[in-house]
């Protein structure tokens, strides 16, 4: 146990400072993402180049629908210089202009550089300073499904903050909008915290597996680490009633008394890091005792002809949505 807590927290004690310094970082700074709240910002407003009195009725547009279709979901954007229905059925999906009802197609052709500059021109009113073709996932963008969107194209903007936007060549779609300080704090927090080095994250399954294993032999230290703290305390008190520490180096004495008070908390800190990425084995998560699901009941959708508020109204009274 003394060889073991000796030698792994030789190779270890680096990256725990890290990953504790980089903890109090990551209370305040995470890693940037592009939230919904923010896509929806960036978009159209959905009566851009048309008045509201020039969309069609919603019951016009479910009519185009085949007969019998049930309709789970409606949603309403601004897509390509279109205003679009996005309906979803209990067995397929469709994409209408809101216009003139005609259906467009649900696999769309990729976006042109016009639409993709125009996308960009919507997130920052700045200059664009210069736009990068990557061929390869970078740090601001290290997820292995994002490989799919590759081209990407990355647009840096001549502004004080500095700020960069990846822009998907296959589907138009914003996958990441950065600052300088976002950046600055990321590499100074989530990035090493959570061991998001682009080499090593594109991969997830080598990502996970490393940090899980740095985790488990993490706590294998702090285990041993605990075991030597008590048996120095037991042998201590054997060799002089009522001595806690034998050590007479200030660093030994403090490591000691600091390992034996806060190796508790470091045990659960790292435990909980491996756990939060491992499966648990189903005869844990499995439950013992069967439950009967509970009945739900729905009420029955309202028909469109019976809704109460035209969309089109309230788009004439919020033109800006």
């Amino acid at each position: 146990m003394y060889t073991i807590h000796r030698i792994l927290g030789t190779l270890l004690s680096v990256l725990f400072l890290v990953w504790f310094l980089s903890a109090f970082v990551m209370m305040y700074h995470g890693f940037p993402r592009v939230s919904v709240k923010e896509r929806m910002e960036k978009q159209e407003a959905l009566t851009t180049g048309m008045p509201a009195t020039d969309l069609l009725p919603l019951d016009t547009i479910l009519a185009q629908l085949p007969a019998q279709a049930s309709v789970r979901s409606i949603s309403l954007k601004r897509e390509k210089g279109q205003t679009v229905f996005s309906i979803r059925t209990s067995k397929d999906s469709y994409v209408m202009r809101a216009d003139t009802a005609v259906m467009i197609p649900t696999e769309s052709p990729q976006p042109t550089a016009d639409d993709i500059r125009q996308t960009a021109l919507l997130w920052c009113n700045a200059p664009i300073e210069r736009i990068d073709t990557l061929n390869k996932l970078d740090q601001w963008i290290p997820f292995g499904q994002l490989k799919k969107e590759l081209p990407v194209y990355k647009f840096h903007f001549a502004d004080d903050e500095r700020h960069q936007l990846y822009v998907s060549s296959q589907s138009g779609e914003v996958l990441q909008f950065t600052n300088q300080d976002e950046r600055f704090w990321a590499w100074l927090g989530a990035i090493p915290h959570w061991v998001y080095f682009t080499w090593l994250r594109q991969d997830l399954e080598l990502w996970r597996t490393t940090v899980i294993w740095l985790s488990g032999i993490g706590c294998l230290m702090v285990i041993a680490g605990l075991w030597v703290g008590i048996d120095v305390w037991r042998k201590t008190r054997r060799r002089r009633a009522g001595g806690f520490s034998p050590y007479k180096k200030k660093w030994y004495h403090w490591h000691y008394v600091t390992g034996i008070i806060f190796g508790i908390f470091v045990l659960t800190f790292t435990f909980s890091g491996m756990m939060s990425l491992a499966d648990l084995p189903k005869w844990i998560t499995h439950p013992t005792l069967s439950i009967n699901p509970m009945k739900t009941f729905r009420q029955e959708a309202t028909p469109a002809h019976e809704i109460p508020l035209d969309y089109r109204l309230a788009l004439a009274q919020y033109p800006e949505a």
